[in-house]
């Protein structure tokens, strides 16, 4: 049973990450993290 219990919340935790989106306002690329989107910044 702890199995499946973790197995739903990484699931839940991977649907969150999804949704997230950092977008360049200048190209429209969008990147999974800020840091990600400040690298291609500079």
């Amino acid at each position: 049973m702890q199995v499946d219990n973790h197995i739903e919340n990484s699931d839940s935790e991977l649907e969150n990450q999804n949704h997230q989106q950092y977008s360049c306002l200048q190209c429209e690329k969008s990147f999974t993290t800020l840091s990600g989107l400040k690298q291609h910044m500079h």
